[in-house]
């Protein structure tokens, strides 16, 4: 008996300090980096190459994680009105949806994840919105804008996610239809109302041969079911096609990330239609919730300081925005440049090498960006913000509190050439505050002066290689709060 109640006052006692011991936070040093390639295009849409050649060479170069973005429906329509849904020209060229579907999209990785244990092979698309139609093929002018508008989609599982997503050309949806019925059931009335005039005679009986097929015409053209509110013909609809796709899948627990690829700043042709118009660095600003956004070795203009980016984070500090935005980075792959595979990558800071603290990472901005020239690049062993008194700490992706000025720690070291010259913008808020030099490995403690109560700021840095090598990390947020509370 009392050995019982020992035993129950012991599992009570342990009970009570798990409930109330606080959980540290996980350091750089305790999580694992792990090298991943972001917007993979292979030969399962439009791409050139085999999925699992690409991951054979990634293995050579050391990389774990590829995060494949094939495109989800690339398919353009132009119809004649008033019957654009029924009389019509298609254009497009091998996707998911068109090719292979995504049923078999999605179980292709699941078998190229058991061939390849050691890798994680992650399904994403590419998707298109929203494009709209000007101009006419009569004048010879016709042109379609924001066809290269793109979103990059991961951590969707389920086909039917896939398929209910409220971008133009995808499968029928009753997600709508409740608002498309008004209209409908005009076509209908007419419909039942020309039946009634056929079984009469003379003109009656032609008018309502008239209304009859119209009616059917319009009402099967007016096509219900379909799985945006926006149609191409309806003219710019600014940021709601986007922030729709954007909030659906958020509603679903997916990533959204804004694809970078083109801007389309010179208008190009397919056959006799211009394409005009793609992504503009102020889509970031006027588009709220989406997880990030991709840059390219070429494109990482957002990130300067004091551009588009860090209005995002300081809109997220002044609680104008429920989430910030993180950066990730891609590199656009096709035949011609397999090897620049790892041009540039994103490095994830996992927990466990698996899918899901893959994502979980993604989504918390666990990540940074990592641009290799010749081969030659830089790594980032520590970045935190800290309390100096105490342990506690930030790294990339997270917030934390302090009632005292922060301590800054980094630590950077070439990835093969250790004279190379290193330099380092430490930024805050939108501002550099400090830049440090030095040879690799570059080891770094800051103490910032500043604090300012009840606001909330962030961290990030910048650096640079002489050979113009880089990394861009993602923010840390500290809530700084007075002693006395």
């Amino acid at each position: 008996m009392k050995l019982n109640v020992l035993k129950y006052y012991l599992i009570t006692i342990i009970s009570l300090f798990l409930v109330f011991t606080p959980f540290k936070n996980l350091s750089s040093e305790e999580l694992q980096e792990v090298s991943g390639l972001v917007y993979i295009h292979n030969n399962l849409s439009a791409g050139q190459l085999r999925l699992e050649e690409i991951v054979k060479i990634a293995k050579i170069k050391d990389i774990k994680i590829l995060l494949v973005t094939n495109n989800y429906n690339l398919k353009m329509e132009y119809g004649i009105p008033p019957f654009r849904n029924l009389f019509k020209k298609k254009i497009g060229a091998p996707s998911v949806l068109n090719s292979m579907g995504i049923e078999n999209y999605l179980r292709r990785f699941e078998e190229l994840n058991r061939i390849f244990p050691d890798m994680i092979l992650v399904p994403g698309v590419e998707t298109i919105p929203f494009y709209y139609w000007t101009g006419s093929p009569f004048s010879k002018n016709l042109t379609t804008h924001n066809w290269e508008k793109t979103f990059l989609i991961f951590g969707l599982n389920k086909p039917n996610d896939f398929k209910t997503l409220p971008v133009i050309h995808n499968h029928y949806s009753t997600k709508y239809t409740l608002r498309f019925i008004p209209v409908s059931i005009s076509f209908l009335l007419a419909f039942f109302i020309s039946i009634f005039l056929i079984r009469w005679k003379g003109i009656f009986k032609m008018i309502g041969i008239l209304v009859f097929i119209s009616s059917l015409l319009f009402l099967i053209n007016y096509h219900p079911l379909r799985s945006t509110l926006f149609t191409q013909y309806n003219g710019d609809q600014a940021m709601l096609p986007y922030q729709e796709v954007i909030d659906d899948v958020n509603h679903k627990d997916g990533l959204i990330f804004w694809s970078q690829r083109k801007d389309n700043k010179i208008d190009k042709k397919i056959g006799p239609i211009i394409i005009k118009d793609g992504f503009k660095p102020r889509d970031l600003i006027l588009s709220k919730n989406y997880t990030g956004f991709l840059i390219t070795p070429d494109k990482y203009e957002l990130t300067r300081t004091g551009n588009e980016w860090d209005k995002i984070l300081l809109e997220y500090c002044s609680n104008q925005r429920k989430s910030p935005a993180w950066q990730i980075g891609g590199f656009h792959l096709n035949g011609s440049s397999l090897e620049k595979i790892d041009t540039i990558q994103t490095v994830f800071l996992l927990e466990r090498r698996d899918k899901i603290s893959l994502l979980a990472a993604l989504k918390r901005g666990r990540t940074y960006t990592r641009i290799l020239n010749n081969k030659i690049g830089l790594s980032l062993n520590l970045f935190s913000v800290s309390d100096p008194k105490t342990e506690i700490y930030g790294i990339m992706g997270e917030e934390i509190s302090l009632k005292v000025s922060p301590l800054i720690k980094i630590s950077v070291v070439t990835l093969k050439k250790n004279d190379q010259e290193i330099s380092v913008n430490l930024i805050r808020s939108g501002n550099i505050i400090s830049t440090f030099k030095g040879q690799s490995p570059l080891n770094i403690t800051y103490q910032d002066d500043y604090f300012k109560e009840g606001e909330k700021v962030y961290y990030r840095l910048e650096i640079a290689g002489d050979d113009h090598s880089r990394i861009i990390t993602n923010p840390i947020f500290v809530k700084f709060y007075s002693a006395t509370k």
